[in-house]
């Protein structure tokens, strides 16, 4: 009888042993295959099943410094980061792409992030050469209560920064009125000494902005209980916005102008006007196509906004001579063209309500990390 449950023993173990190599063999094998163009090698490819998890790894040679991964037949950014991760759902080639390192001169690294210190409702008196968090128009009850989705403020920890804005709650706070140019906002920012300002097109250099972001969290309503994916105006949508921005002095017309470079805008599906004027402050923003990445103004915006994000992406704009001079063609705020008169006073990353809607409501949270600024 044990000679007969010991045969009954096996004959199971084979039959499983069958249906599982058949399952296996069932599930489709996919081939990545990997390129690298000039200053650089690849690596990580070869051959997965269906779903698995895959890391294609870019080494940049001496002197040269990855870029992005690209699908090698359309061309297509897929990702900017040196090690790619993600999972396998067909046969896939790509290219990584380097360029020839050039010194970079840092005006905000990575590594002030950390431990920022905070200054609700800002006035003029501003530090000075010091990355900071700036705060205008939500009182500042967040110092000592935190932030939540109903509570506004902003918090930084271990390099990360989390904004909240709720008009909700500023409306119940009794802070939440009619502001000439401009709305409740948060500035991630640096301003240089006068010794310090910087001007990178002087000498055919390019500013680079760049940061990791979420936009966990937008839900706009108007006056008539309209939302964020139908019915608004233009007179009666509440928006949110972030920026990156820096203002610039011009030297011949002793003006300071606001250069706006949005990454995600939620407003609704009017067409926006990319001029806007204020007393002192004029506003550029134009698409940077040419050296830019995740563009949302128009008539990219429409792509992009009314949609949040939990999980960060990565955004980074090169703002070049031309591109520069785009923007001040684009205005209507009569800016000299020659960018030598040109100094950046104020540079960072704003998180704002860019105009005040009476009764309209709006709910917005942020998440950002690894803000940088360089001159290359």
């Amino acid at each position: 009888m044990g000679n007969v449950k010991k045969i009954l023993f096996v004959i199971n173990l084979l039959i499983l042993t069958s249906i599982s190599a058949c399952v296996k063999n069932d599930i489709p094998e996919y081939t990545l295959e990997l390129y690298a163009s000039t200053g650089g090698i690849s690596e990580g490819q070869g051959k997965f099943i269906e779903g698995s998890s895959v890391t294609a790894v870019a080494m940049a040679n001496e002197n040269f410094e990855f870029s992005n991964w690209r699908e090698y037949y359309s061309g297509e950014i897929v990702s900017t980061d040196a090690s790619y991760t993600f999972s396998i759902t067909k046969n896939i080639s790509l290219i990584a792409y380097f360029t020839e390192a050039s010194e970079k001169i840092m005006m905000v690294s990575e590594s002030e992030n950390i431990d920022m210190p905070i200054i609700p409702n800002y006035g003029t008196n501003v530090p000075k050469d010091k990355f900071q968090i700036l705060t205008r128009y939500i009182g500042d009850l967040f110092i000592n209560e935190g932030i939540s989705q109903d509570k506004s403020g902003v918090v930084n920890q271990d390099g990360n920064t989390q904004a909240v804005i709720n008009t909700h709650d500023l409306e119940q706070r009794g802070i939440y009125e009619p502001i000439v140019g401009g709305g409740p906002h948060i500035w991630m920012s640096k301003r240089p000494s006068d010794e310090l300002r910087f001007n990178p097109w002087a000498d055919n250099e390019k500013l680079v902005l760049q940061m990791n972001a979420a936009v966990p969290l937008v839900a706009l309503t108007d006056k008539d209980g309209n939302t964020a994916n139908s019915g608004f105006t233009a007179n009666q949508a509440p928006v949110t916005q972030l920026s990156f921005g820096f203002y610039l002095y011009d030297e011949s017309s002793k003006k300071t102008f606001a250069y706006i470079i949005p990454v995600y805008e939620s407003r609704g599906t009017y067409q926006e006007s990319a001029n806007n004027s204020d007393t002192f402050v004029s506003f550029v923003s134009s698409p940077l196509e040419e050296s830019s990445e995740y563009i949302t103004k128009s008539p990219e915006s429409a792509r992009l906004q009314s949609t949040p994000f939990s999980e960060k992406k990565f955004f980074k704009v090169s703002l070049t001579r031309e591109n520069l001079l785009k923007g001040i063609n684009d205005t209507n705020a009569n800016m000299s063209t020659d960018l030598s008169n040109y100094q950046v006073t104020f540079i960072g990353v704003l998180f704002e309500l860019p105009n005040y809607v009476k009764d309209g409501h709006n709910i917005s949270m942020v998440d950002i990390s690894d803000f940088s600024v360089y001159i290359q």
